[in-house]
């Protein structure tokens, strides 16, 4: 069970926070780790992972795109409460995220449609962009994590796997970035 914290007049803490179950990459000196989101506010999160940094460290919290710099502000066991840098935008943290692969199969369907096609298989063949590239492994780990996510009982039942996957994204994604 959580430890109760004294809160003052003028606590950070006290911003509406948003009841989430996120999965996100903890960094901290260059050692990550896979951890849940279990709530955000503008000034701060609470976490929670296996053999995460002891107070006062400081860490970047990653999603996705979105990055947020801070320290351990207090821990109790597995939990971790994350004290932000600087104010984040709730609302993007905790929005569903798009993956790109739905919007190619959008795109290329909208040109199929145009064409007058009719055989689908045909272009997707023709499309030499749909080839594997390290991006493209990562785009479709995302939307593959985001989709088992979006199942509560997926969440519950293997949400260190989804993590996982995660994890494995955001890594091949830092393998691009440093190669490319």
């Amino acid at each position: 069970m959580l430890q109760s914290i004294r809160q003052t007049d003028d606590d950070p803490r006290d911003a509406v926070r948003a009841n989430v179950f996120l999965t996100a990459i903890l960094d901290a000196s260059g050692v990550t780790y896979a951890v849940r989101v279990r709530n955000i506010s503008v000034s701060g999160a609470l976490i929670d992972g296996e053999q995460l940094p002891t107070n006062g460290a400081s860490v970047r919290l990653s999603r996705g795109q979105l990055e947020s710099c801070g320290e351990v502000a207090w821990e109790d066991g597995e939990y971790r409460g994350l004290r932000f840098s600087s104010p984040v935008d709730v609302q993007a943290w905790v929005k569903k995220v798009g993956h790109n692969g739905q919007r190619e199969v959008d795109q290329k369907l909208a040109v199929l449609r145009q064409s007058g096609r009719t055989d689908p298989i045909a272009l997707v063949a023709d499309d030499r962009s749909s080839a594997d590239t390290p991006h493209r492994v990562s785009i479709d780990l995302d939307a593959l994590c985001e989709e088992l996510a979006d199942c509560p009982r997926m969440s519950v039942e293997f949400g260190e796997q989804l993590i996982r996957i995660d994890t494995i994204a955001q890594r091949l994604r830092k393998i691009i970035g440093a190669s490319g």
